[in-house]
């Protein structure tokens, strides 16, 4: 072969067909002879090693780009911290509301309040969490109260370290500030504001659900103005994840982006998260609230209240 093609690498076809057929022999012949003996492979060890990644996955990777999720719970994480209050307005299948409770410090300390409209989504959620306790903390004494209050069903679960979930079949739009001091009234010490909101609209998943049973554009605006006054100051923040696929849901994605468009530039960022190139793949929108203070203390008891 000439030597100015080596050093350009141009080489002809058969001989390139040539030095690859010798190197598969060779490989082979090498393994044979010198990887023979009883409990060794035949492959060559340079062959069976591959290089370890130790480095993480950068934040915005293609598996963050394609499961709207992952990226809600990077906002999550990026600001949640153990002993937090967290709100999941639309609980489901429990899946939002288990990464929730890990972040806030299940089981040790820690406030979730999960709400549904449906009973079914409210077990769900109920199982889920029970489940993560017998498989993660099995250590951990769990104490569970369930009951059908005026029809509907309502869930506590709580550890005597101090963490606690009340999971209530009720419609997000009618929660306010004196529902969660009546449900909490008997919890000694919890803080005041909501340092995280999810929302996750649409329908129930699964084959077996409703689907007439759905959010709506206007019941959920309701929701998050009410909302508004919860959230906790500096980085408290509102996620909520919008499915276009179904009636009505792109009009309640457009809904929700006029509100967070509307929010005051003062006191709130806001910013939206669209895949361009998929009309129905879902949309995700994040507002932080910047307010440095709220007017009453980040923490109450119950004795301050009588």
């Amino acid at each position: 072969m000439n030597f100015s093609r080596a050093l350009t690498g141009e080489r002809k076809p058969s001989l390139v067909y040539w030095e690859r057929t010798c190197c598969f022999a060779f490989c082979n012949w090498l393994s044979t002879r010198r990887y023979s003996r009883p409990g060794c492979s035949r492959v060559p060890r340079v062959v069976q090693r591959r290089p370890r990644c130790t480095e993480p996955p950068p934040l915005c990777s293609a598996h963050h780009l394609e499961k709207n999720t992952q990226l809600a719970h990077t906002y999550w994480r990026s600001v949640l911290e153990p002993g937090d209050m967290v709100l999941d307005a639309t609980c489901g299948n429990g899946h939002d509301t288990l990464a929730l409770a890990e972040y806030i410090g299940a089981p040790v300390t820690g406030t979730l309040i999960a709400l549904d409209i449906q009973d079914k989504a409210v077990m769900r959620t109920r199982n889920r969490l029970v489940d993560m306790f017998q498989s993660r903390f099995r250590s951990t004494e769990l104490h569970i109260h369930s009951e059908y209050t005026q029809g509907r069903l309502r869930c506590r679960l709580w550890t005597e370290n101090g963490f606690i979930c009340e999971l209530r079949q009720f419609p997000h739009e009618q929660f306010q500030r004196d529902m969660l001091d009546s449900w909490l009234a008997d919890v000694k010490a919890r803080p005041t504001w909501f340092k995280v909101a999810a929302y996750n609209l649409g329908y129930l998943p699964g084959l077996d659900s409703d689907r007439s049973i759905r959010t709506r554009a206007d019941t959920t605006i309701k929701s998050l103005k009410l909302l508004e006054g919860l959230i906790a100051p500096r980085e408290g923040l509102i996620s909520v994840s919008c499915y276009t696929g179904h009636d009505g849901g792109a009009a309640e994605g457009a809904a929700v982006m006029d509100w967070a468009q509307a929010l005051d530039a003062s006191q709130w960022t806001a910013v939206a998260h669209r895949w361009l190139n998929r009309r129905q793949a879902p949309s995700l929108v994040v507002a932080l609230h910047q307010v440095a203070s709220r007017p009453s203390t980040p923490y109450e008891t119950t004795s301050d209240k009588h």
